[in-house]
């Protein structure tokens, strides 16, 4: 979890979020581990930055200009018991400004506004840079103060009475303001956006605002007030030497998870193998045709959200390496990431391990200079929860192969057919791991193949599918429609960089065999290190 992400380890049994905006590294979808509670996903307007979260994390939080920035989202407002929370950092208080906001004009809403100004309302001192809370129909003036610069952490709760809580880096979580909810009325407002109020009266905000998360509940006093000050340590201390990680996605191409399920993945196009559902670890990988296999396809770029940074690898045109957007030189010793994490360069050439700032997490790529490299994702400690193509690292190779968005693995059968499951099922497995545009981490596009792009699906191909519970006759791979002559040579090339035999032979083969490069045989050795 990033720095910016503090409450949710923290969060008691019973109350959970049901949507969680971390705006980490851009992003403004809804985060929820929940797949069955997730929003749809907003939209920005203007064009917010990233910003530095108060961390100090580069891309850890987004900046608004106070002039036409603002996030859209899909989040229904119209509920009570409700609770919004938000870190933010004012860079103009003399106005008003609009912070967590579903206001319609004349109808108010359940809003968090810096300096809200109602000539109607004596009681209110308007644009005074105190918080105002809004409600159905009406408004609250906290008289809290806000200085420009600070983060502070707000807690907003509606039920019977609404309640303001606030902390900063350096000050505990307390109660501010409270009073009665004093409305009849129904509820009439609109949906949920950061850093606007209404259409005709936009406040802008100008500053910087980070994780966002909302509650079907009114959190009692006793749950936010137990809410940390600083970021707790991490749960495991950051590995500083080049640990064993398997590679999960290796070859042309095939996927071994972490928990031991085997199956090839002949798809082109940009595929998330892993992400944590609290977003900070994300491993996306880029797989193209074969120019002279269209049927086969091979890793060609890899990108990872490290907590707040963002590495990229890319073997075409030739090999290039950015850490933030920035161009740099594979490390010869341990990088430090500033985000927290690091990149330890291990002994044998062209292999890293990627340590995540929280300790739990490892991802270990090869590149050896070849068209294509590997790349394997590990849990080292903890209790994060991960998805994708390459399962849940749950050590239950059966729950592995997961739609995205369904809470249900697909039921894995495993036969003499190699069809564990069926061909219709696994690709909509396959597809729902596409990596949306909105959720890209690279930045340069894919090459276009011909009149299409290789981010087209054109092919599908489980070649087999593997568990360690099923006998190895049942495992062996189907090798029709290549020449005997060019599978016996295969068999002689991978046995001679010590490819000895089993899973790591059999995907040896199919990759010498069908493609005629014999550097497929050295993926396969690493393979063949880790069985």
């Amino acid at each position: 979890m990033s720095a910016s992400s503090v409450f949710a380890q923290g969060d008691p049994p019973g109350f959970e979020p049901i949507s969680i905006y971390s705006l980490d590294n851009g992003k403004i979808d809804d985060s929820v581990p929940d797949a069955s509670k997730k929003t749809p996903d907003g939209q920005a307007f203007g064009k917010p930055q990233t910003t530095a979260d108060r961390q100090g994390n580069p891309n850890g939080a987004m900046l608004f200009d106070g002039v036409d920035d603002y996030i859209q989202t899909n989040e229904d407002s119209n509920i009570k018991p409700l609770t919004f929370s938000l870190w933010f950092r004012a860079d103009d208080t003399s106005g008003e400004h609009s912070l967590v906001d579903s206001d319609e004009s004349g109808k108010y809403g359940h809003s968090l506004i810096i300096g809200y100004d109602d000539p109607n309302n004596q009681n209110d001192t308007p644009r005074d840079g105190s918080l105002d809370v809004q409600y159905h129909n009406g408004f609250w003036d906290t008289g809290r103060k806000i200085q420009p610069g600070t983060w502070y952490h707000a807690f907003v709760t509606y039920s019977d009475t609404m309640q303001l809580y606030l902390g900063t880096e350096t000050e505990p979580m307390q109660l501010v303001a409270e009073q009665p909810y004093p409305t009849n009325s129904g509820f009439d407002g609109s949906k949920f956006r950061f850093g606007r109020h209404n259409a005709g009266d936009p406040q802008w905000f100008k500053g910087a605002i980070d994780d966002v998360r909302f509650y079907d509940k009114a959190l009692p006093k006793e749950v936010i007030e137990q809410i940390p000050v600083a970021t707790p340590t991490p749960s495991a201390p950051l590995i500083d030497t080049c640990v064993n990680i398997p590679v999960n996605s290796f070859g042309d191409v095939h996927i071994k998870t972490p928990d031991l399920l085997a199956y090839d993945f002949q798809e082109a196009g940009e595929f998330i193998l892993t992400r944590s559902t609290s977003g900070d670890v994300v491993v996306q990988a880029r797989q193209e045709i074969w120019p002279q296999k269209p049927k086969v396809t091979i890793n060609t770029a890899a990108a990872l959200s490290v907590g707040s940074d963002k590495l990229e690898f890319y073997m075409k045109p030739q090999f290039s390496f950015l850490v933030n957007g920035t161009p740099t030189d594979l490390p010869a010793s341990n990088l430090d990431l500033p985000g927290g994490g690091r990149i330890i360069p291990c002994k044998e050439k062209g292999r890293f391990v990627i340590a995540w700032p929280d300790g739990n997490t490892a991802a270990r790529v090869i590149v050896d200079g070849t068209r294509s490299f590997d790349i394997g994702v590990a849990r080292l400690n903890g209790t994060l929860s991960y998805e994708g193509l390459i399962g849940n690292l749950d050590k239950n190779s059966k729950n592995d192969v997961q739609v995205r968005g369904e809470t249900a693995a697909l039921p894995l059968a495993f036969t003499k057919d190699h069809k564990p499951v069926a061909d219709a099922d696994f690709k909509k497995f396959g597809d729902s791991w596409r990596v949306p545009a909105a959720e890209s981490l690279f930045s340069k596009p894919m090459a276009m193949n011909g009149t299409k792009t290789a981010n087209e699906s054109h092919f599908f191909f489980a070649m087999s599918v593997s568990s360690p519970a099923s006998q190895a006759d049942d495992a062996q791979l189907t090798l029709e429609n290549i020449e005997p002559q060019a599978i016996q040579k295969a068999v002689e090339v991978c046995k001679e960089v010590a490819v000895d035999g089993g899973f790591a032979l059999d995907t040896c083969t199919y990759d010498v065999a069908a493609t005629g490069d014999e550097s497929f045989a050295q993926s396969a050795a690493v393979v063949s290190e880790d069985i």
